[in-house]
């Protein structure tokens, strides 16, 4: 490994974490004091003159004296970087929020999560137009210079990611460890991320997708970015605990509305009742952030565009409203899907991609 890669400081609260991984001892630690080598200095009568539980007192001393080499082996195996608190390059948006990670493991260019940010989240569960939208969003923004970040989940996160990665560059934060991909599904964006963006996790290397990771994930995806977008989020959806995270934390939340009753947007249409700037039409990314004149898709006026303007059509609906063979629609459509310009929905329905 070479200097770049972890710093010493980096290494001693890494050890903080392999010993004393609960978040509260954390957060007493940099509040009462300065730097890592402050208290790893401590003497026994000072950690208890400042409030040290007597209990920890063993794990305390046993920490101070393990040896940092292992970490170091281990993160050169694996091709990781490490970046701690008091470090340069950790990203300033984060380190000043409730809770922030004292350490962070990630491979690619960690400096993307410091340029212009923006999370786009929504639900596991959406509609083939949700995905499509966030990909148009995500494209628009990563071709402005702003970096898009998410958390690979299925759904709306991995349009977003896909999005942007085809213009520019994005960050995705797991509820994982580096070494393991989830959903698995996204193995091949995860090695893309990879290579082009940046993959960034507070749990060790080989740590499991456990339920309980993810909603305390979020708060690093809000803590990272300067404004957030949320898309088709059920109203009990993990994307709205990271809205409402991002509420707290000071930033602005734009949510696109969806239908009344529909299960996909209650927690969009809640959010924008509550206080978050509508968003529903991609043009208006304007008004938020500092884009050029987003370009339109040049479409000749096409019956078939025409018949699904409205809502989605199955084939054989638009046999009827057009009143043409199934094979030459079908041609047609063929081409207007791999152009980008239609795709379909989770019923097989043919819609226009915004």
């Amino acid at each position: 490994m070479t200097a770049k890669q972890f710093t010493r400081k980096g290494l001693k609260w890494l050890k903080i974490k392999k010993y004393f991984p609960q978040p509260n001892i954390n957060r007493w630690i940099l509040d009462n004091f300065q730097t890592v080598d402050d208290f790893f200095s401590c003497s026994k009568k000072e950690l208890i003159k400042k409030g040290w539980p007597k209990p920890l007192l063993k794990k305390y001393f046993s920490c101070l004296k393990f040896n940092e080499n292992h970490f170091i082996s281990h993160l050169s195996s694996r091709g990781l970087r490490l970046v701690c608190i008091e470090d340069d390059i950790y990203p300033d948006s984060l380190r000043h929020i409730n809770d922030a990670p004292t350490c962070l493991f990630y491979k690619g260019d960690l400096g993307l999560a410091a340029k212009d940010t923006v999370s786009i989240v929504g639900g596991r569960k959406c509609t083939e137009q949700g995905k499509a939208l966030a990909k148009k969003i995500a494209r628009t923004l990563a071709e402005n210079d702003y970096t898009v970040i998410s958390g690979m989940a299925a759904g709306i996160d991995t349009a977003a990611h896909e999005g942007a990665i085809k213009a520019g560059n994005t960050v995705a934060i797991l509820g994982c460890g580096l070494e393991i991909c989830y959903p698995a599904s996204n193995r091949n964006l995860f090695k893309i991320i990879e290579d082009r963006g940046c993959l960034i996790s507070e749990y060790f290397w080989d740590e499991k997708p456990l339920k309980h990771h993810f909603p305390y994930r979020n708060r690093i995806i809000s803590g990272i970015s300067s404004a957030m977008i949320v898309i088709e989020a059920g109203q009990k959806s993990g994307a709205i605990i990271t809205a409402n995270l991002a509420l707290e934390q000071g930033r602005e939340v734009l949510a696109v509305p969806g239908n009344p009753g529909d299960q996909y947007s209650k927690g969009c249409n809640r959010l924008i009742k509550d206080g978050a700037f509508l968003l529903d039409d991609v043009d208006e990314l304007s008004y938020f952030f500092n884009i050029g004149k987003i370009k339109k898709e040049s479409v000749s006026t096409d019956p078939i565009i025409e018949a699904i303007a409205a809502k989605p059509k199955s084939l054989e609906e638009l046999t009827v409203t057009l009143k043409s063979p199934a094979e030459k629609l079908f041609s047609r459509l063929t081409n207007l899907e791999v152009e980008q310009v239609i795709a379909r929905d989770e019923k097989n329905r043919f819609f226009k991609l915004p």
